[in-house]
């Protein structure tokens, strides 16, 4: 057995977690390209397995601490594409952009130096909700 399998990285949560990390940046080819309608369904998409990983997680009992690790960085890489691109249209400031931008670093950075993630618990839906209601 391979080291993926062994230490349960290669899981079908981080595999859907895998896809939404890619499809930030499909989300911003279609973007620059004009094709908004597009870009706005890769969007969609990208939210709708933003659920879907957590949940598949805690139901098939496949959390690591990997998993909480890489949603957490595929999270801010998502996000801050969308950001950067909105402040490129200029539908929202830059200052804004810089700050919510700063905010997910620093608490990426917690995580890093503490060696481990900081969330016990997958994170609550509502919780989720409000984070993507924000960028909508």
């Amino acid at each position: 057995m391979n080291l993926f399998m062994r230490n349960k990285i290669l899981n079908i949560p981080n595999i859907i977690t895998l896809i939404r990390f890619i499809l930030g940046f499909v989300f911003l080819y279609f973007l620059i390209n004009s094709k908004i309608t597009i870009a706005i369904s890769v969007f969609i998409i990208g939210v709708i397995t933003d659920f879907l990983d957590g949940y598949i997680a805690r139901k098939l009992k496949q959390e690591t601490k990997f998993g909480q690790f890489f949603d957490l960085v595929t999270d801010g890489v998502f996000g801050g594409i969308a950001l950067i691109a909105l402040t490129y249209y200029n539908y929202i400031e830059l200052l804004i952009t810089i700050l919510l931008i700063a905010g997910g670093a620093i608490v990426g950075l917690s995580v890093l130096i503490e060696k481990r993630v900081v969330f016990t618990r997958g994170s609550k839906y509502w919780g989720k909700a409000v984070g993507w209601f924000a960028f909508a």
